[in-house]
């Protein structure tokens, strides 16, 4: 996405991948310009918003066979499998009568959930289901999926970004791409076509 704003607007940048505490830390000091992260309360003073990317849902999948329609389902399903590091909501994140379980990534998350070594997997919508589609098991797991909450995905300036000028331009350049089609086409490429499917 941020390669596909950038051109647009004209403004040159140099990106670079890191996790999300050092993303953090370095939007506090002015240590990076700007990243695409979920938009956060915790973070409305460190960043201005340039543009949303796209929103994101966070659900709850089950294996075919299997209802997951409320939390209270969610609460006597057994086991629930994350990826480790993933924050849905803090409700979600506090209440000790689901049992929460760390995975190290979305592949093992659908190959427990298709062995009922899980009953459910919880995640990022659109990584959760292009995993399943990855694993083949789309015949395998209950649909719709169960939405917990829904996250936005935006641009963002460190509010000690020398180059906050740019962001009028960047702002406009990110919109146009979003009408065009442009970051649905990106995502597409890289997570396959069934992107969508969990994410409606």
């Amino acid at each position: 996405y941020a390669q596909a704003i950038y051109e647009r607007a004209g403004v040159a940048v140099e990106l670079e991948l890191m996790p999300k505490k050092r993303v953090i830390k370095n939007l506090q000091a002015g240590g990076c310009d700007g990243t695409i992260m979920f938009k956060s309360k915790k973070r409305a003073d460190l960043v201005a918003l340039v543009s949303m990317i796209r929103p994101i849902k966070f659900v709850a999948l089950a294996a075919a066979g299997q209802t997951i329609a409320s939390m209270d389902d969610l609460r006597n399903v057994g086991d629930v499998g994350m990826v480790a590091g993933t924050f849905v909501t803090p409700d979600f994140m506090k209440d000790e009568s689901i049992a929460k379980t760390a995975k190290p990534d979305y592949a093992t998350l659908v190959r427990m959930l298709i062995g009922n070594r899980i009953g459910a997997a919880v995640g990022n919508a659109i990584v959760l289901g292009s995993a399943v589609a990855k694993e083949g098991a789309m015949d395998k797991v209950a649909l719709p999926p169960f939405e917990i909450t829904t996250k936005e995905q935006w641009l963002q300036f460190s509010n000690q970004s020398a180059h906050l000028d740019k962001i009028p331009a960047l702002q406009a350049a990110a919109e146009e791409l979003r009408a065009e089609g442009v970051f649905d086409e990106i995502i597409a490429k890289h997570l396959g076509a069934d992107w969508e499917t969990y994410n409606k």
